[in-house]
């Protein structure tokens, strides 16, 4: 019998193998990566940003970037632990400096993934006080995808999209006033 550092083992050896604990990897999705920089660059940024321990993070084993959906990255993080981590904080990713805010969440082992619809849709800020909507659309972490003087095309998380209309929906008609 072999060890695994190729040393024998007699067949009637009394010595024992140190208790091995057995780290089981666990992967994420991270969704809002803003698409500002080539993609190796961008992918080196995640790597880098996801190993910061003040991030939570530690060992990377494994990154998709890009994927079939825009601003979408799955992170496979060498300790389940590392991985806990990251998903309990805030990740704000540095870029040019300017910051984003990234959206992380758990992938379910055999469990259906929850699956993200990205939307596009067109907005006139007409309608809205000074630069009010353009100011939601940029909390909300919308990317721009065309801006026509009053109207501006956006690309987002559906569930986002719904909340940017509420958001809108209170500034030009608050709450008390629709009930």
């Amino acid at each position: 019998m072999k060890r695994q550092d190729g040393a024998q083992l007699g067949a009637g050896c009394c010595t024992q193998q140190p208790e091995e604990t057995l780290q089981r990897s666990k992967k994420i999705q991270v969704l809002n990566v803003p698409a500002i920089l080539p993609e190796q660059r961008t992918l080196d940024k995640l790597i880098i940003h996801f190993q910061a321990r003040n991030n939570g993070g530690g060992e990377v084993s494994d990154m998709e970037y890009p994927t079939t959906v825009a601003g979408r990255a799955f992170i496979t993080f060498a300790k389940e632990e590392d991985a806990d981590n990251v998903l309990k904080r805030e990740q704000i990713l540095k870029l040019d400096q300017q910051d984003y805010k990234l959206d992380v969440r758990e992938v379910g082992g055999g469990e259906t993934e929850q699956v993200i619809e990205f939307v596009s849709t067109k907005l006139d800020t007409r309608d809205f006080p000074s630069k009010m909507a353009r100011q939601l659309i940029h909390e909300h972490r919308f990317q721009i995808v065309s801006d026509q003087g009053s109207t501006v095309e956006i690309r987002g998380s559906f569930s986002s999209l719904k909340e940017l209309r509420r958001n809108l929906m209170d500034v030009i008609m608050p709450q008390s006033t629709r009930e």
